[in-house]
């Protein structure tokens, strides 16, 4: 830990972000591939660490969240130790794990956390006022909430629920361009649900999917520019326009025939299918029209 007022004097961040599903069996493999990309902050969840084990990186101060009476799961993040920073302490989360550390910039601090949500548990809004009302934020992690905004083919519940907080509340949610889990079966299609929460101007383009490492996630690579004021006003909704009569028609001519589902696999695939039979059919209507008005973003 280092002087709070301290600040940083670098002008590019560069952030590694991974879902390790065990870090131990990879460390070596970990540290390297830290030292070979520059990485300044690295944000590891599920880490599957306790306080009897132990990981160390020589370039690098280290910050834990272990679970004593469970398997599985928890956070960390290592940051170069010539970096300013001190540790952040979440308040009573319930549903989210997380491990935070604050960075001050020449204009402002910043909180970087890894985050971690298991599948099972229902996302508790109160525990994203707990993370997201601490200033500017880098928050990033598998949430297991899946959202169309942010390059999932499907929608869940957890994924509503985050979404609405973001917009409400001026952050975004961003993923990648490529998924970042591929299932242990290789009937499911990879998806993705590691994500990045922030409100410093970060775009999915930011995004690097990284074929590195062994684990059902590939880790997330991101530069960021901390030198410039940035600030997301958040987003509008989409503006759309559209001949609701001749995508009726295209969209009746193209949609196929769809068999009885006998299992999630085929349901999920079927799914898909619709998802992108309706998609080209509206593109494929004359006068169509959709976009997203980006956040503003403004520099100060």
């Amino acid at each position: 830990m280092m002087d709070t007022k301290k600040a940083l004097t670098k002008d590019i961040l560069r952030i590694f972000v991974w879902n390790a599903n065990g870090i131990l069996q990879q460390a070596n493999e970990l540290e390297y591939l830290l030292n070979t990309y520059a990485i300044d902050i690295a944000l590891i969840n599920e880490t599957h660490l306790n306080p009897t084990k132990n990981v160390y990186f020589y370039s690098y101060e280290t910050y834990r969240s272990d679970r004593v009476n469970k398997t599985g799961g928890w956070t960390a993040v290592f940051i170069k130790r010539d970096l300013p920073h001190y540790q952040h302490n979440f308040k009573d989360l319930i549903t989210i794990e997380a491990t935070a550390v604050k960075a001050n910039t020449r204009r402002r601090s910043i909180l970087f956390a890894a985050i971690y949500k298991l599948p099972q548990v229902t996302l508790q809004t109160q525990d994203l006022d707990e993370l997201t009302q601490t200033g500017k934020i880098v928050f990033a992690g598998d949430l297991n909430c899946k959202y169309t905004n942010w390059n999932s083919r499907t929608t869940t519940a957890n994924g509503r629920t985050l979404n609405e907080h973001a917009n409400n509340n001026d952050y975004l949610v961003n993923a990648p361009n490529e998924p970042t889990f591929y299932p242990s079966n290789y009937l499911q299609q990879p998806y993705i649900i590691d994500v990045v929460l922030t409100d410093i101007g970060i775009t999915p383009e930011d995004l690097t999917v990284l074929h590195e490492l062994d684990s059902d996630h590939n880790p997330i690579f991101c530069e960021i520019m901390i030198t410039a004021d940035i600030e997301i006003k958040g987003l509008t909704k989409n503006q759309i326009t559209c001949n609701w009569d001749t995508f009726k028609t295209k969209l009746e001519d193209t949609l196929p025939v769809v068999h009885p589902i006998q299992d999630m696999e085929e349901a999920e695939a079927t799914l898909h299918l619709f998802t992108s039979t309706v998609q080209k059919a509206y593109r494929a209507q004359p006068g169509s029209q959709s976009h997203t008005t980006p956040g503003k973003i403004t520099h100060n």
